[in-house]
């Protein structure tokens, strides 16, 4: 089973979570038990990892799940559904291992150790943002019903921000925002971005003179930079 590794640094749970959307859950569980499930989920996510969601096939992920193909297409009858349950699984691993509010210090520490989760993500696991990068435009052609569950999933990591923002402005540590969840989108979403950019395949000799983790800690630095109320 893959797991992500555990970092010492850990912070809230948010980038626990559905495994798998809607009725497709509900019949699945009919026939398989959830340790199949999370197996499942656990093998797709392996796959679609390493050959890409493009490259990977139904039939790859059966064999290697030791599932039947026949009763995997009953429940799961596309890719983009297997490609959920892969998204959930690797969400929900990276909440557990780098996640927590057991953070020693005030608001802005936890704010600091939130923001640097992008980059411990990177480091150990550039795949992951390279996965995301592909996932991000293969769903776009799925039902608005079956990504609900998965963006529920991303709505927690909001919620982790905010209760660390929040803690920050209370004992003085954190800048008080005027629209804070703004701030929240406008920066979590251009840090991941720069982390799929980052992650992908280098196309100018540009790419090759920088260190892209030492790129990534400045970027973030930037951010808590606006958060510090001592700065």
């Amino acid at each position: 089973m893959m797991k992500f590794v555990n970092y010492p640094l850990r912070i809230v749970s948010a980038f626990i979570i559905l495994l798998i959307v809607g009725l497709s859950f509900e019949s699945f569980m009919n026939v398989i038990s959830q340790e199949k499930v999370e197996a499942l989920a656990s093998v797709a996510a392996g796959v679609f990892l390493s050959r890409g969601i493009e490259e990977a096939t139904i039939k790859e992920i059966a064999t290697k799940s030791g599932i039947g193909e026949a009763t995997l297409y009953r429940r799961y009858k596309t890719k983009a559904q297997l490609a959920i349950l892969a998204a959930g699984y690797l969400q929900k691993e990276v909440l557990a291992s780098y996640f927590s509010q057991d953070v020693l210090g005030n608001g802005f520490e936890g704010l600091k150790a939130f923001y640097n989760v992008f980059r411990q993500v990177y480091e150990a696991h550039p795949d992951y943002y390279r996965f995301l990068d592909e996932f991000d435009i293969f769903i776009t052609a799925y039902p608005e019903e079956a990504k609900s569950g998965y963006e529920t999933g991303i709505d927690q990591f909001k919620n982790i921000y905010l209760a660390f923002y929040e803690n920050g402005v209370k004992d003085g540590s954190v800048r008080a925002l005027e629209d804070p969840e703004s701030f929240y989108f406008a920066t979590t979403h251009a840090t991941l971005s720069l982390c799929k950019k980052l992650s992908s395949q280098s196309v100018i000799a540009q790419d090759y003179r920088i260190d892209k983790s030492k790129e990534l800690s400045v970027f973030i630095e930037t951010i808590l930079y606006r958060l510090d109320n001592n700065k």
